[in-house]
């Protein structure tokens, strides 16, 4: 552990590093803080039924992602430090440029082909206005998620701060309006979410200083970059939403309004991961570009160490931190989040490793690793989930993800040895 740590405080721009991660942690600390501060009151005026609809259709946001971005932030990462300040900007225009036009047309096909879906199958949940309001909140927020790219790979830890700030004051208020004031269930919550994001769009676009380009040579570059990690990104909704879609073959929304609370509430140990990882992927692709994947791979254990070190701790404290986020409505969860909360670690674990195959420059690679992973998951969460139910999806998460990033880590120590040999 000692070595570990003196590697990553001989690191050049540890103090950089360091006063970025201050920004973006305080965000994040900020953004759990209210969001576990707002929870007893939301709780109070949703349902089991509710959060059963919120987290259905929430979780297919997963699927919806890269659909409607088409994965091109990763192409917009990984170029940031190849190209002249002068192409950044009109890589990042033709991408938001191609996200409005795609996106629509997209937008159109998820509406028609999950209808039908739903028809054919008797969808126990109902679709109108939830799908609507959860597709199109993920089309504006696209462009706001570019802005926080930017803003982030570009080390402006500051701005970083500013518009996540404003991004959570709309979300939280709209939210106490629509659930609280309005008491509008899982509509409420919804449309809250989506007027958040229309204001968000709006302003990232503007602050981007976004101009209208559809360059032909830029997009043709951009998307054979990108469509192996769209499909991988599309691949891993099996690891993130598939189980939502076998538990509501159970039919019993109650149940599953439980595990949503806990997948949700366990989520705020995942969000001082994200802040971590998102402070330290910049240099983990700049050290992969460097050829130095063992720095990268340092990270990655710096990362995942404190991230377990903090679900340990939500492990032992989850049913008083259960029962005062909930006023008492919700503790019977609790068996579920004690599960969930360790999927915050396997997460870290594939998604470092997911970044430094990309930043190593194979995504194919990464997309028949995702094929493979996908394929074991989907066995692992139909086996658990017909024989454990609710809590076979719990342990489902934790496992998909952990074979997903052993496949993903054995492939980055196998080039590190042939790189190393070849030398």
């Amino acid at each position: 552990m000692k070595n570990l740590f003196k590697k990553i405080s001989g690191l050049k721009n540890f103090r950089s590093q360091l006063f970025n991660l201050s920004f973006y942690l305080l965000a994040s600390i900020i953004s759990s803080a209210v969001s576990i501060l707002i929870n007893p009151f939301l709780a109070l005026n949703l349902s089991p039924e509710d959060y059963a609809i919120i987290g259905y259709y929430t979780s297919l946001n997963v699927l919806f992602l890269p659909l409607l971005s088409f994965s091109l932030h990763t192409y917009y990462a990984r170029k940031y430090y190849l190209v002249s300040e002068d192409m950044v900007d009109k890589i990042r225009n033709n991408i938001l440029s191609f996200q409005m036009v795609g996106g629509i047309v997209t937008l159109l096909l998820i509406l028609i082909i999950f209808n039908i879906y739903a028809k054919s199958v008797d969808l126990t949940l109902a679709v109108f206005p939830y799908l609507y309001l959860s597709a199109f909140t993920v089309f504006f927020m696209n462009f706001f998620r570019v802005l926080m790219i930017d803003r982030r790979i570009s080390g402006k830890a500051k701005s970083f701060f500013k518009f996540s700030m404003i991004n959570l004051f709309l979300t939280v208020s709209l939210a106490l309006f629509f659930v609280v004031f309005l008491k509008y269930g899982a509509i409420g919550r919804l449309s809250g979410t989506f007027l958040a994001a229309i204001c968000m769009g709006a302003l990232a676009l503007s602050s981007l200083k976004f101009k209208f380009s559809l360059d032909k040579k830029i997009l043709k570059e951009a998307l054979t970059f990108s469509w192996p990690i769209l499909l991988s990104a599309i691949l891993y909704f099996v690891f993130e939403g598939f189980d939502r879609i076998l538990l509501e073959r159970i039919d019993d929304s109650r149940t599953l309004g439980l595990y949503n609370v806990a997948f949700q509430i366990t989520a705020y140990v995942g969000v001082f991961g994200t802040a971590i990882i998102q402070t330290f992927e910049p240099d983990i692709f700049k050290a992969v570009s460097e050829k130095n994947i063992k720095k990268a791979l340092t990270y990655m254990v710096l990362i995942t160490i404190l991230v377990g070190f903090g679900c340990i701790i939500f492990f032992f404290l989850a049913k008083p931190v259960i029962n005062l986020l909930t006023y008492g409505r919700y503790v019977e969860s609790v068996p579920y989040a004690k599960v969930l909360v360790f999927r915050n670690v396997a997460i870290v674990l594939a998604l470092v490793s997911s970044d430094i195959i990309i930043a190593l420059g194979f995504p194919k690679v990464e997309l028949l690793n995702r094929i493979i992973g996908s394929l074991l998951a989907f066995i692992v969460f139909y086996l658990l989930i017909e024989e454990f139910s609710f809590y076979g999806a719990a342990w489902g998460q934790i496992i998909v993800l952990l074979l997903m990033a052993l496949i993903s880590i054995s492939f980055i120590f196998y080039r590190m040895f042939k790189t190393k040999n070849r030398i």
